[in-house]
């Protein structure tokens, strides 16, 4: 599928384009919702004028996840991998980062976001003006001036703006309110050159915490900025997955992973 090159300015000179976006959907169990979801991420590039591809990869989902993927993705710049069995969402999303980023070229990003219709991809296009302006990593925030959240308990929301203090105060990203939210957009040969350095390495947590390792891993190599988002949770199909207070300690370690991987990207450096 070949679509016009989209891009931006600064300053009146040209600062980036986006030759080509590739969507990384880590799916598991999310056979009600995947084909829906391709449907809507399809419609919402192809109308913005953007080349694309679709990367599902579902972890071993012990439903028909991957096989609605390949339906839906008919016709479509789609493809589909399987995890031989449940690998948890760090492998996952490793797995589909360093896929889409192998043969990645300047103007290439990467979007990742949740397969289970809770996050809309009606926001990429903002996310890749942003891109366009200057960012290498942009989130889709849940703690930016019209943002909103919808759906959520209010333990979860209590729980997600104390790790977002946490993990404010522990790492200190510039300009980052929103650490573990999944919908991001990133410059695909920088995740190559993470890949290609530190291998397996760059990503250990297996959990949700990986978003939050993935940042912080990233915070020394590449401006991060975000745009609001709505995030629906009550579009939700399938049961959540997540062990709020296991993650809770994931994101200790995280914190002294990070650390860890800066102090030998320093002694490296000498």
């Amino acid at each position: 599928m070949s679509r016009r090159s989209v891009g931006g300015t600064l300053g009146g000179t040209t600062a980036r384009t986006i030759r080509h976006i590739e969507v990384v959907l880590p799916a598991f169990n999310e056979s009600r919702s995947i084909g829906d979801l391709i449907a809507r991420v399809s419609t919402v590039l192809r109308d913005a004028g953007f080349d694309y591809s679709i990367l599902v990869v579902d972890d071993g989902s012990a439903d028909t996840t991957a096989e609605d993927a390949r339906r839906a993705g008919e016709g479509l710049p789609v493809r589909v991998v399987s995890n031989e069995r449940n690998l948890g969402l760090g492998r996952t999303i490793a797995r589909g980062l360093r896929m889409a980023s192998e043969q990645a070229a300047p103007g290439d990003v990467i979007v990742t976001l949740d397969a289970d219709l809770t996050q809309d991809p009606v926001y990429i296009p903002s996310m890749a003006e942003a891109y366009l302006g200057g960012c290498d990593v942009v989130i889709a925030s849940r703690f930016r001036p019209g943002s909103q959240v919808h759906g959520l308990s209010a333990f979860r929301k209590a729980m997600t703006a104390g790790a977002r203090i946490g993990c404010t105060i522990a790492l200190n990203v510039p300009g980052v309110r929103d650490y573990s939210c999944g919908f991001r957009l990133y410059d695909a040969p920088m995740l190559r050159e993470m890949f290609a350095r530190h291998g397996d390495d760059f990503v250990l947590q297996n959990g949700f915490a990986c978003m939050v390792e993935i940042l912080g891993k990233l915070r020394r190599r590449a401006t991060i900025c975000e745009v609001p988002f709505e995030l629906h949770y009550e579009a939700k199909r399938s049961a959540s997955t997540m062990h709020v207070w296991r993650t809770v300690g994931q994101y200790v370690d995280v914190v002294r992973d990070v650390h860890r991987f800066e102090a030998a990207e320093r002694r490296t450096q000498r």
